[in-house]
């Protein structure tokens, strides 16, 4: 599929000192052959989306889809790094479906026409955890309900 193979360890430690308070996601391909390692949608990305609709909307043309996975894909995939050429020549169903898991592992759900939940991704692992706030305790919570 990307012809790219598997993520080094070394390349994954550099990885997770390079990103170390965000979650990082490694997904291998059916294949078994290609992984790719991402991170999840940032407010930084989003906003980056948010200008492409908003240029969309004040110019009057649509936005496709397309744009917005490339969008996804180029600022959340880490590794491998693919140059233009590699992402045109790569089968046409990648790039959608690596933005489909990167929404997924950002928290976005995804329903059917009939608003049910379908099955989450179970073949993505997770290779950093992002910082947890833990369990909050009897004292907070009623301080919240306050």
């Amino acid at each position: 599929m990307l012809n790219k193979g598997k993520i080094s360890d070394k390349e994954r430690d550099e990885l997770k000192l390079l990103y170390p308070a965000g979650g990082i996601y490694k997904f291998v391909f059916p294949n078994q052959k290609d992984e790719i390692v991402f991170t999840a949608i940032s407010q930084v990305t989003a906003n980056k989306i948010a200008v492409l609709k908003e240029d969309a909307i004040v110019n009057k043309r649509p936005l496709p889809v397309d744009d917005i996975n490339r969008k996804m894909f180029d600022e959340c995939v880490l590794w491998p790094q693919l140059t233009l050429v590699e992402k045109e020549t790569l089968p046409i169903g990648i790039i959608p479906s690596v933005s489909k898991i990167i929404q997924e592992k950002s928290g976005f759900l995804n329903y059917d026409i009939h608003g049910r939940v379908l099955a989450p991704d179970y073949s993505t692992s997770m290779i950093r955890p992002l910082p947890s706030w833990g369990d909050i305790s009897e004292d907070e919570l009623k301080t919240l309900q306050d």
